[in-house]
């Protein structure tokens, strides 16, 4: 074998990059009046997957175009601001 071919051969192989970006935050409030900051990420570059946490990294889930549940809480968060037309991302 060669050692060029042999190089090629032990080279380790790439890193995948698969590290989230946010896209942009939306400021909630609770039943009660607490305001929370709500992050959207893109999981992976290219692709419409997204995930949802507070500022504070604890995770969330969209409900639907005006709700947020805190999973850890159950409780239910709403946007404070009328939601973005569909298809809108807001930077």
């Amino acid at each position: 074998m060669s050692a060029a071919r042999a190089a090629h051969i032990d080279r380790p192989s790439r890193e995948v990059r698969g590290r989230k970006r946010e896209l942009y935050r939306e400021r909630c409030k609770d039943s009660d009046g607490n305001t929370y900051c709500v992050i959207v990420w893109q999981m992976f570059r290219g692709l419409a997957v997204t995930s949802y946490t507070l500022e504070d990294g604890t995770p969330a889930k969209y409900i639907d175009g005006c709700k947020f549940e805190i999973v850890s809480t159950g409780k239910v968060i709403s946007r404070c601001d009328e939601p973005a037309p569909e298809g809108l991302v807001l930077s």
